[in-house]
């Protein structure tokens, strides 16, 4: 989880949580050329909304500007079923079951929790290997 500002923060800033995330998701992985002017007309304009898209030319525009594809919701979901998962002290075979994915996986996530304090490393018990 990285604490610096990322490109769709900064959208996010200018149009608004809701409209950055359907623009991640319907353009996200993509460059996209963002236009001097405003047109409503525009598929961006009627996927998050004229004022939102009036919002994105005017902060972005004219511009080639790569869109992320918005993995960063997903990423934090997965953080939090591995912690949640962890405080209960579920076996490790059971987190891989119920997150979907490997034992190597949910140890890198339980460092970076322990690292950023979010999961105390007095939980650490000695791992259970699948």
């Amino acid at each position: 989880m990285d604490s610096k500002n990322t490109l769709l923060d900064d959208i996010s800033a200018e149009i608004g949580f809701t409209a950055t995330v359907a623009l991640a998701t319907w353009f996200g992985g993509k460059r996209m050329y963002v236009p001097e002017k405003f047109d409503e007309n525009h598929i961006v304009a009627k996927v998050i909304g004229p004022l939102a898209y009036r919002r994105f030319v005017s902060a972005f525009g004219p511009a080639l500007v790569f869109i992320p594809k918005g993995a960063h919701h997903e990423r934090h979901d997965r953080w939090k079923k591995v912690y949640d998962r962890l405080l209960l002290g579920q076996p490790m075979q059971q987190i891989v079951d119920e997150v979907g994915i490997s034992s190597q996986h949910i140890h890198n996530i339980r460092r970076d929790l322990e690292a950023r304090s979010i999961l105390p490393v007095i939980l650490r018990t000695p791992p259970t290997e699948c």
